[in-house]
């Protein structure tokens, strides 16, 4: 057997664990020019802080706003997005990519609507 295999074990369920009330928000029909807001709810469900490093929308119509400071277990916390209809037009599903140090280092959220 592995010597290191109850170590591993045991520093795997104490990491941090990023838990999503809803991992995708739809604003629906929005105005050209339209700015919106988006609060997506987390918590840090795992046994130790959650570090998150950086969050990416790639592109500057989609901004994120998130913790810079560590979410200890069991706390919650936002990563706000705002978007931008103003040079867009119809449909619209942005990706935004958070990287911290949760069991899963990369998550994705989704928002999505129509711009008219």
């Amino acid at each position: 057997m592995f010597p290191f295999a109850d170590i591993f074990a045991q520093a795997k369920s104490q990491e941090a664990i990023i838990k999503f009330d809803k991992e995708w928000y739809d604003f629906g029909k929005l105005k050209k020019g339209e700015k919106v807001f988006y609060d997506f709810k987390f918590k840090n469900v795992g046994l130790s802080p959650l570090v998150i490093s950086d969050v990416d929308a790639g592109c500057s119509c989609t901004v994120p706003e998130w913790p810079q400071t560590p979410v200890l277990p069991n706390s919650t916390a936002i990563i706000k997005v705002s978007y931008s209809s103003k040079d867009h037009n119809g449909v619209f599903n942005k990706a935004i990519r958070i990287s911290s140090n949760s069991s899963t280092p990369t998550k994705i959220i989704r928002i999505k609507g129509i711009v008219k």
